[in-house]
């Protein structure tokens, strides 16, 4: 997960946790306010397609950009460990109670389900 920024130069930010770095630049003859709405667009026709990854985008919000990255990889990590997310998030001394940890690592492991369907089928639809 992270934050992305369209800049009005073209250039494309990023920040994972640990600061905005330059992502990308908007290809020459394109407007970057276009490129801008296009991707929100497709990040809003993603998460209506999968609920249950627009839950999980959700609930981690909760948490700053600098802690988020710890919590996504952890449940990459143990997506089917809650108590293993919870115990890693404690040893760095990030409180969270863990019925939402279970929220979270449920919502990550159906999200990412939809989420390879969806992006299958949009690969699909492109190559028609």
């Amino acid at each position: 997960m992270f934050t992305k920024v369209f800049c009005e130069d073209g250039k494309i930010l990023k920040n994972h946790g640990g600061g905005w770095k330059i992502a990308a630049r908007v290809k020459p003859g394109f407007d970057p306010d276009t490129v801008a709405k296009n991707a929100v667009a497709r990040n809003r026709e993603k998460l209506e397609a999968c609920p249950n990854w627009a839950r999980f985008m959700k609930l981690a919000t909760q948490w700053s950009v600098k802690r988020r990255w710890m919590l996504v990889t952890a449940i990459e990590m143990m997506p089917n460990d809650p108590d293993g997310v919870w115990s890693t998030m404690d040893d760095h001394g990030i409180s969270m109670c863990i019925d939402d940890v279970v929220e979270l690592c449920e919502a990550w492991r159906v999200g990412q389900q939809e989420l390879q369907v969806f992006l299958k089928a949009r690969r699909e639809a492109a190559t028609k």
